[in-house]
C-alpha cells in the first residue's frame, strides 16, 4: 500500500508539471508543443501524446523525445484535447485547449 501511495503522491505532482506553449507558424496553421516531466523535473521519455480534434474527426499522437518533449506542428485554429499517457503514471488529459492563428 505505501507504494501505492507514493505513485499517487507522484502523479498527482505531475499535472502542474506539464507545460504547454503554444506558438504560431504560417497565416492559417498553429503549433501545439510541451514537454512531460516526472516529480522532481525529471523529462518523462516515450510518453504517448495524443491531441483531438472532435469536430474535425482529427486524432493525431506522437511520444516525447529524450528531452520529454513534444510537438504538433500546422494545426489548424480550434479547440482541442490533449492526452498524455507513460507507464507508471495516470493518464493525464487536459481538454478546452483553444488555439488561434498567431497565438504564442
Amino acid at each position: 500500500m505505501l507504494y501505492h501511495l507514493s505513485i499517487e503522491r507522484i502523479l498527482r505532482a505531475l499535472l502542474p508539471l506539464v507545460l504547454f506553449a503554444i506558438t504560431g507558424t504560417a497565416q492559417t496553421s498553429a503549433t501545439l508543443s510541451g514537454a512531460v516531466r516526472d516529480l522532481q523535473g525529471n523529462s518523462v521519455t516515450g510518453a504517448k501524446v495524443t491531441v483531438t480534434d472532435s469536430l474535425r474527426n482529427l486524432n493525431l499522437e506522437t511520444k516525447t523525445g529524450a528531452d520529454g518533449t513534444f510537438s504538433f506542428t500546422t494545426l489548424q485554429p480550434g479547440s482541442y484535447n490533449v492526452a498524455i499517457e507513460a507507464a507508471g503514471f495516470k493518464k493525464f488529459v487536459k481538454t478546452g485547449i483553444v488555439i488561434a492563428v498567431a497565438d504564442r
